[in-house]
């Protein structure tokens, strides 16, 4: 069993330090990927979250007045 434990912590640092260079092989190079979202659709996606139970209603009015806030 113990053999397994290490074997398997071997494996996620290799993953780790291989994520590690990768990510540093891009230089100085930016990507930055940007989503246009409309008010509607962001009122839309935010109403869906509420409905669902992934927010509460206090966190819904917060988000819905920042929504609100940034298209006007």
């Amino acid at each position: 069993m113990n053999r397994i434990k290490y074997r398997v912590a071997v494996i996620i640092i290799g993953v780790i330090i291989s994520a590690m260079s990768i990510t540093a092989c891009g230089g100085s190079k930016t990507v930055q990927n940007t989503t246009t979202q409309t008010y509607g659709q962001e009122m839309m996606d935010l109403k869906k979250a509420y409905d669902e139970g992934a927010i509460n209603e206090k966190e819904y009015n917060d988000a819905k007045k920042a929504i609100t806030k940034k298209y006007k």
